[in-house]
């Protein structure tokens, strides 16, 4: 698993925001911690580990996630920020 990895609880990552939000994807997800995005090492920019392909979720996860879940989620609302309202961390 990349070290580069943060995760958002869905109860944050469902709730209503102004901004982006990603509908009908499949989600590497981490029983107990939530949805996984990546983060570039040294920047703020982090990208949701998803896609609407379960196939290319699952080889994701295969590579770099093993132990993760797939995890189908009507609707994140990412926000202004991308990061569905969690702290950042430099």
């Amino acid at each position: 698993m990349p070290e580069s990895v943060e995760y958002v609880h869905l109860n944050l990552a469902e709730k209503p925001r102004d901004g982006e939000c990603l509908v009908e994807r499949y989600w590497v997800f981490r029983a107990g911690k939530g949805i996984a995005f990546h983060r570039t090492p040294g920047t703020n920019f982090v990208s949701p580990q998803c896609n609407s392909n379960r196939r290319l979720v699952e080889l994701l996860i295969k590579k770099l996630y093993p132990g993760h879940d797939i995890m189908l989620v009507p609707i994140v609302y990412l926000g202004r920020d991308g990061r569905c309202g969690a702290s950042s961390r430099p």
